[in-house]
Order: C-alpha cells, then structure tokens, then sequence
C-alpha cells in the first residue's frame, strides 16, 4: 500500500530497473568530478572546490533542509537519494522529485538568498558534500572561472528542472 501514485510508480520503477540491470544500485557513491555542478572544470578546478566541501551524512528519514529556513549552504549528493517535498494548502504533503548520486540540491539559495522553499529528506542513507555560501562567494575573487563554470552548470540544472516541470503541468490539462 502507497500513499499515492507517485511512490507506487517508482517502486514499480526500482523493480523492473533491478530486474534489468542487476548489480546497479542507488547505493552507489559518485567522485566530485561526477558532479553535475562541476562539469567543465578540470581536475585542478576540481581539487580547489573540493577544499571547501563540508562531508556530511544523514540516516534514512532525516530533513536535511525545512521549509521556510534561511538558506547558507549547497547540498552535492555523493550517495544515496533524497525527495523534494513541499506542503500543499490543504495540509498534505507532496513528493515533487528524488534526486540521486551527482545531483545538487538547495542551490536556489545561490541565486537569490531566499528562505528554502520545500523540504529535502533522506530516502535512504545520505552522504553530501556542503558548501557554504560564503566559500561559493569567496571563489569570485580567488577563482572566478571556477565560479563561472559552476554558475553555469546550475543554470542548465535549473532550466532542465523548469522544462521537466512545465511538461508535467501540461499533462495535467
């Protein structure tokens, strides 16, 4: 028994992709250089990010970011899955993506320093690497292009999120 469609299709989903690709699990833990917000930079550029990530894990089940928070930091998933969840009007809850190994989340706060607008909990074991806003700030004056590349990358992400969005609110017509 689900909650709603959404969690009955993606366990349907996990099943038929274990029974087509056995061995492959979310489980897995990706390198810094599998991030998708530091595609583009060179293995240098990399290291010199990497000195500023904070490692940080989180048990199945925890909030990792509330609703409504300030926003001081970035969220690089190196393992496992998290859900992006936002509360709707009538008081229950609602699932809007899961995001995997190599993915970022909270990075709207880069952009425009607002209160974090849904909820991210662990849907399994978590292992992150934060950044602190205040670094990601630093890296315009010590390495701009590391700042520009990165700025890039998280516009794709945001535009691929806001394409996938808009697709599904025009099924919903």
């Amino acid at each position: 028994v689900f909650d709603d469609n959404d969690t009955a299709l993606e366990a349907c989903e996990d099943r038929m992709l274990a029974r087509l690709l056995p061995g492959e699990t979310a489980d897995h833990t990706v390198d810094p250089r599998d991030y998708e917000l530091l595609q583009g930079l060179s293995a240098e550029e990399i290291a010199a990010v990497g000195k500023l990530f904070q490692r940080r894990t989180q048990a199945v089940g925890d909030v990792i970011i509330r609703a409504g928070d300030e926003a001081h930091e970035l969220f690089l998933l190196a393992s496992g899955k998290v859900s992006v969840i936002v509360t709707l009007p009538t008081g229950r809850r609602k699932r809007l993506a899961t995001f995997s190994p190599g993915m970022a989340f909270g990075e709207m706060a880069i952009l425009d320093r607002a209160p974090r607008s849904a909820m991210i909990v662990a849907d399994t074991d978590v292992t992150c690497d934060v950044l602190p806003l205040r670094d990601f700030e630093a890296l315009g004056a010590t390495h701009p292009s590391i700042k520009i590349r990165m700025l890039e990358n998280l516009a794709r992400g945001l535009s691929r999120k806001l394409r996938k969005a808009n697709r599904e609110l025009t099924v919903l017509e």
